[in-house]
């Protein structure tokens, strides 16, 4: 009886044991994960700020070329709906507006 007594409360020792293991991984593997969408958090901002460096290098290049930065409006009709020479004149000097060539 002595013997059954004792192996019931190593059992039971065992298994909170075991039990406090599995929340101590739980909580590792949780840390790691936040840690893990930090780093992608940080990630996605670097690549935000080097995309809008980018495309400010861009715009300024292309006000250096153009001499003046073209109007918002003209911007995006240029790029929306323009399929022909990105500078908008054709070889005739004509603007391309209504005509399909």
């Amino acid at each position: 009886r002595l013997r059954s007594g004792w192996d019931s409360v190593r059992e039971e020792v065992e298994r909170e044991i075991e039990a406090e293991e599995m929340k101590r991984n739980l909580k590792e593997a949780q840390e790691h994960i936040r840690r893990a969408g930090e780093q992608v958090r940080d990630g996605v901002e670097q690549v935000r700020d080097e995309v809008r460096d980018s495309a400010e290098q861009v715009r300024k290049a292309a006000d250096s070329v153009t001499g003046s930065p073209p109007d918002e409006e003209d911007t995006v009709t240029r790029t929306s709906t323009r399929r022909g020479p990105v500078d908008g004149d054709h070889k005739d000097g004509s603007s391309g507006a209504g005509h399909e060539h």
